[in-house]
């Protein structure tokens, strides 16, 4: 299969091109949520991939995507710590470490 160039796309777009290609849409970090969770709610673009456009891969293999977010799901607090986006009474559990 030849990956195919899905870098400026809507990722709806780019998860149908990707598709006619045989090929699937990943997101970088492979312990998180699959990438249509990341983009479903939001207009995002496809700003870069790996491996390039026009390589070799096997059929259904992955195709990185990241994606430019305008508004990204987490902010700093005042102290400069990322705050969680999980809403209003809502806490991130300490880490033991």
């Amino acid at each position: 299969m030849v990956v195919p160039d899905v870098v400026g796309l809507a990722f709806e777009d780019a998860r149908l091109v990707a598709f006619s290609a045989s090929v699937a849409l990943a997101q970088p970090d492979a312990d998180g949520p699959p990438v249509s969770a990341l983009a479903w709610k939001k207009n995002l673009t496809v700003v870069g991939q790996e491996p390039a456009a026009g390589a070799s891969v096997f059929e259904w293999d992955s195709v990185v995507v990241w994606f430019d977010d305008p508004e990204p799901s987490t902010s700093e607090n005042d102290d400069g710590q990322p705050s969680s986006s999980r809403g209003p009474g809502r806490r991130t559990p300490a880490r033991p470490w």
